[in-house]
């Protein structure tokens, strides 16, 4: 008999990440600028280059962002 070890401690922490940068004081985040910063977090290391990292698809999805309640 064979069996298949299963591992979910990069997904463990995938989901500790998320909640680390979903605080409740940015409960406004949308999923898209969330899943830019997760991948910011993990590839940190490897976009040392500066040039590696989407510059543009940052800006854009900050910029598409609804104003928030009480902002000037």
């Amino acid at each position: 008999m064979q069996t298949i070890a299963v591992d979910t401690s990069i997904c463990e922490r995938g989901f500790s990440l998320m909640n680390n940068l979903n605080t409740a004081k940015r409960s406004q985040m949308g999923t898209v600028l969330l899943r830019m910063l997760m991948t910011i977090c993990t590839l940190g290391a490897d976009w040392k280059d500066v040039s590696k990292i989407p510059v543009a698809e940052i800006i854009e999805e900050w910029g598409a962002r609804r104003p928030r309640a009480g902002a000037t």
